[in-house]
């Protein structure tokens, strides 16, 4: 038996839904691989499609917002080697300390970006595409038919009678 599950999902309450799978066979090995070979493909079913495009959104956002602070800490290099040359004019200094104050100012700004973008990334991956839970494994189990079950009810019911008998034949006799 296999288990697929998703979380729930924000927002809305939603209910969990959990999809429980079981494959019968002679060989148990080989019902085993089929029974996670099935779930993969449920899960594959089952996840949204909008899951995947969303990760993929999410991962070109990062590249982006990684490339964009590779340039702005190029930039800030670049000014601050600037400033730190002393025949500057004053006000030549002014405007490089703004453009500077500027260029952090952004990369503080794309820094939360990529921070909750990494979030976001992580809630879909985790939490909204479908998985996998319990994956398979093959288990002996006897057969169960109407006759078979009657034949034990009777055994059972036998027993109990007899024991039932010599109780009260043992409480007659005292």
């Amino acid at each position: 038996m296999a288990q697929v599950g998703t979380a729930t999902g924000a927002g809305a309450a939603r209910a969990t839904p959990l999809i429980s799978l079981t494959v019968t066979g002679v060989n148990g090995q080989r019902t085993q691989d089929a029974a996670n070979a099935l779930a993969k493909r449920v899960v594959s079913l089952t996840t949204a499609p909008y899951v995947g495009e969303k990760i993929k959104t999410y991962v070109q956002v990062l590249e982006t917002t990684n490339r964009q602070l590779t340039s702005i800490n190029t930039r800030l290099s670049a000014l601050n080697r600037a400033i730190a040359k002393s025949n500057l004019a004053p006000l030549d200094q002014l405007v490089l300390i703004s453009q500077v104050d500027n260029a952090e100012q952004r990369q503080g700004n794309l820094f939360d970006q990529k921070a909750t973008t990494l979030q976001q990334l992580a809630f879909a991956k985790n939490i909204e595409s479908a998985k996998v839970i319990t994956l398979a494994r093959s288990q002996k189990s006897s057969a169960h038919s109407k006759s078979t079950s009657l034949i034990v009810g009777a055994l059972i019911g036998l027993i109990i009678g007899l024991l039932a008998a010599v109780v009260v034949d043992r409480s007659r006799a005292s």
